[in-house]
């Protein structure tokens, strides 16, 4: 299937990261085997102007997590710059608990 699928060709640099002054925040999940940590702060390398801010109890999506992580976006976006957010938040959220089926459940 390879030979016939089509392809085009990528322009020099096309893979090379992107550099940007603009300011930017990075939410990462410490407990994320998507998207781990490490690659928010590989991104911010090259963003100046950026904060990565990981969740440590954090999965990749953030259910359960948003009170906390909706109130950094938008101050973030309010204020349009990282200077100055207050991340003291994220070390206090808690995962939900995992809850079994009961026993009625089963069939």
């Amino acid at each position: 299937a390879c030979k016939v699928w089509p392809r085009g060709k990528l322009p020099p640099g096309y893979r090379d990261p992107v550099h940007s002054e603009a300011p930017a925040l990075i939410i990462s999940g410490g407990l994320d085997p998507v998207t781990l940590p490490r690659w928010g702060e590989e991104a911010a390398r090259y963003l100046p102007n950026s904060l990565h801010v990981v969740i440590p109890k954090g999965g990749h999506p953030f259910a359960g997590l948003l009170g906390c992580v909706d109130n950094l976006m938008a101050e973030f976006i309010s204020k349009g710059s990282i200077a100055g957010l207050d991340t003291s938040c994220t070390g206090q959220i808690r995962r939900p608990p995992f809850v079994l089926p009961s026993a009625a459940a089963k069939p």
